[in-house]
């Protein structure tokens, strides 16, 4: 089957689907096209920050798209932050932000459907054959075609898309998870990050329902066993390591694309545009964002422009955590991670509701975090 839209999205994850549910409250016409079927996992630790979910509930899934099945979505709500250094508890604090657990397989199923419900079409289980950039036109597995206008590419970390359409590609860095039983572990309950158990990573553990999500990352290394290290961990907790299934994925790593090297007509959300918080590894925040973002510029005359604009601040706020990590996160002696961090109970929850969840201050001056935290009278 052929179509002719006015703009094409790669890509329906959390960016993608985003993007299709901003054009059809436009009414621009649109389609969504991605690889798989839904609904289909994703690996991805699924922690959404307060900043996340206020572009779900106050941009996204406002009229006539409704936002009120929302809550079937979350598997856990936490309002606890505990910072580790390699199976050592330096800190941790109540946080007045909450923070809300989704599992992928789940919650991209439910934007999915949410843009179906307002008419969007999507093409699963359907891939990119090749691009026309002069007439642009999608060759499409299956034989139908798709002329567009626009182009939105938001097909993930690695996407063949941005490679195609001469996109530079990012560094990436590699994580791992599985999901382990609440009843099979003997721990607090709360949200915990330990950053010493993976030389330039991190390790997740968060409530996820009646399991724990249980994850780590890094720079991808071949010479990294990544499912080796996850199961080192599990056992430091008393898990039997062998026990649970892992599954792995490629995510952005350092700064975000440069989007000004390709055509006009076509821009990078998401993943693809390598939008990944790199203190946190958050994501879906930025995916959200710069979907909502790419769909709100399609209404513009100079589409790019319009998009480079908008996302500005994201791209900066990406810029700035890539800074922050290499300054202070990245081989940082144990010793030092320590002295900063360690006791440091209610800076724990302020960062967390502020920079973590919220984002008020710069990751580019630390010092105006700590005066902020100073200021509140913490």
């Amino acid at each position: 089957m052929n179509y002719d839209v006015e703009v094409a999205v790669i890509g329906a994850g959390p960016a993608g689907s985003a993007c299709g549910i901003t054009l059809q409250k436009a009414g621009i016409t649109n389609i969504l096209i991605d690889k798989s079927r839904f609904p289909r996992n994703k690996t991805c630790g699924g922690l959404l920050t307060e900043k996340t979910y206020r572009v779900l509930t106050k941009t996204l899934l406002t009229d006539p798209v409704d936002g009120s099945d929302l809550g079937g979505v979350f598997r856990d709500v936490s309002e606890r932050l505990d910072l580790y250094y390699g199976g050592e508890r330096l800190a941790g604090s109540k946080v007045a932000k909450k923070l809300r657990s989704v599992r992928r397989v789940t919650f991209d199923d439910y934007l999915v459907k949410k843009y179906r419900s307002i008419g969007g079409t999507l093409l699963e289980e359907t891939t990119v054959e090749s691009i026309d950039t002069e007439s642009r036109t999608l060759a499409l597995s299956g034989g139908g075609t798709v002329k567009y206008r626009r182009l939105v590419v938001a097909d993930g970390a690695l996407s063949p898309t941005r490679r195609t359409l001469g996109f530079e590609t990012p560094e990436l860095a590699f994580c791992t998870e599985t999901y382990v039983p609440k009843a099979d572990l003997d721990i607090e309950e709360r949200v915990v990050i330990d950053f010493g158990f993976v030389k330039n990573g991190y390790v997740w553990v968060f409530p996820s329902g009646d399991d724990y999500c249980i994850g780590l990352g890094g720079k991808s290394k071949k010479d990294r066993r990544y499912d080796d290290l996850l199961k080192e961990y599990l056992a430091s907790l008393g898990a039997d390591p062998d026990k649970y299934k892992m599954r792995g994925a490629f995510l952005p790593f350092g700064k975000p694309v440069d989007q000004r090297k390709g055509p006009d007509f076509a821009v990078l959300a998401g993943d693809a545009a390598g939008f990944v918080d790199q203190v946190t590894g958050e994501g879906i925040y930025f995916a959200l964002s710069s979907g909502v973002a790419a769909g709100l510029s399609a209404a513009e005359a100079d589409f790019k422009k319009a998009y480079l604009e908008k996302v500005g601040p994201i791209a900066k706020a990406v810029k700035e955590t890539d800074r922050f990590r290499e300054k202070y996160l990245k081989n940082a002696p144990a010793a030092l991670f320590r002295r900063v961090i360690g006791g440091r109970d209610a800076f724990t929850g302020f960062f967390c509701d502020n920079m973590i969840s919220e984002m008020n201050y710069s990751y580019s001056n630390a010092l105006e975090i700590y005066r902020g935290y100073k200021e509140g009278g913490k």
